[in-house]
């Protein structure tokens, strides 16, 4: 997905955070702390606004993000260790949705499945806090065609918490985009003991070290 009209930043597949709920900030500028075939864990820093980027530097505020790369779809483990609660976010795959053709979405308690033309996009909540999915169809701004590096307009799913979230809780989301099928449900497992969130993926055990 490219910028759209009215929309100077795109959190298509990318964590983010925000201090209102309202005014958003997405991953930029990420730190590589460990890099595998199928395991990427990098971190990137918190500032209140874009302007503080260089102050941030100095500051020991961050957002740590492990991902989790299968054969079908990935999954997305993050936490925060700001001093307060932050309101934090997850965006999904972005697909292209031809100009004649509306977005579909299908919405369930723990996912939501967005298709559009020969493609589909899934998110779904493994282990999250109270939040809400939505989705963004990005409309070209005056003198563009389109919205989408492939052509039409670009949409994505996203994941975002509906209050804001507390220091050092880990958020794991899955997600998953396809072209010409439906993805398929995911085989997730969950073990979780102090300083330690164990995870099977497609038949493989991931640990994911905590910060307590």
């Amino acid at each position: 997905c490219i910028t759209a009209q009215d929309q100077p930043d795109i959190g298509a597949g990318r964590s983010g955070y925000s201090f209102d709920g309202i005014n958003w900030q997405y991953r930029q500028n990420a730190r590589p702390i460990s890099i595998e075939p199928n395991h990427l864990v990098s971190s990137y820093l918190i500032h209140q606004n874009k302007n503080d980027v260089q102050l941030a530097k100095y500051s020991p505020d961050e957002i740590v993000t492990h991902t989790i790369v299968g054969n079908d779809g990935e999954i997305h483990i993050f936490w925060h260790n700001y001093p307060d609660p932050i309101f934090l976010y997850l965006g999904g795959y972005g697909i292209s949705v031809p100009h004649n053709q509306s977005l579909s979405k299908q919405e369930t308690k723990s996912n939501m499945l967005i298709h559009g033309g020969d493609y589909y996009s899934v998110i779904q909540a493994i282990e999250v806090p109270d939040g809400k999915f939505e989705a963004d169809l990005l409309l070209p701004r005056p003198g563009w065609s389109h919205t989408h590096l492939f052509g039409g307009k670009g949409a994505f799913p996203y994941w975002k918490s509906s209050s804001p979230v507390p220091p050092h809780i880990p958020i794991v989301i899955y997600a998953n985009g396809t072209l010409n099928r439906k993805p398929l449900p995911p085989i997730i497992k969950l073990l979780e003991s102090p300083g330690l969130l164990k995870i099977q993926f497609e038949g493989e055990w991931f640990d994911i070290k905590l910060p307590y």
